[in-house]
């Protein structure tokens, strides 16, 4: 009984030391999702998960300048797009506009996402994405939102559902930034 104990210790151990990850370097990603299902053999994958809407306003017009997301200190790149992430198709991810100047974010923006100097067009054609220490150089706009609302759990929605959430004074979502004297 004691030896079935201790390798059932030693297995939970080496379980727990192998779901560690390490990471080395920040890679480009499209938006930032959930983990890719890694299981095998008869194993289920998780419930789909869906990404949540956001919908923001900025204090300018960055509608074509490339975001990027930094950490919680904004000293830090977390994520960024490979030059081929910013299309779909034939067009580029820009956002979606909405009513009152609103935006339908389509590249996984978050509080912490700022713009480069990089416009969709100039970033797609690079033939491998910058550096992290190379694309800090090119943040233009550090706070660049004024407001920005979270639709949770949402599949697709259309624009005129997207706008008449905007007419409801955005009911029922999260408010993520609200700076309303800041608005253009």
């Amino acid at each position: 009984m004691k030896h079935l104990l201790t390798i059932l210790t030693i297995a939970t151990m080496t379980l727990i030391a192998s779901c560690k990850t390490q990471q080395s370097d920040i890679q480009p990603t499209e938006t930032t999702t959930a983990p890719a299902f890694r299981g095998g053999g008869n194993a289920a994958p998780p419930m789909a998960m869906v990404a949540p809407t956001i919908i923001y306003k900025t204090h300018g017009d960055y509608d074509n300048l490339v975001p990027i997301t930094l950490d919680d200190t904004g000293t830090r790149i977390v994520s960024y797009p490979a030059p081929s992430d910013l299309r779909r198709g034939e067009n580029f991810s820009t956002p979606v506009t909405l009513d009152g100047g609103y935006l339908l974010d389509r590249r996984g923006l978050t509080a912490n996402s700022v713009f480069t100097d990089y416009t969709y067009e100039q970033y797609s054609i690079l033939p491998t994405a910058p550096t992290t220490a190379e694309l800090m150089k090119h943040i233009k706009y550090r706070k660049p939102f004024a407001e920005m609302y979270v639709i949770d759990g949402t599949s697709q929605l259309s624009v005129k559902q997207l706008n008449d959430i905007i007419a409801s004074g955005f009911e029922g979502c999260r408010t993520i930034i609200r700076d309303k004297a800041e608005t253009k």
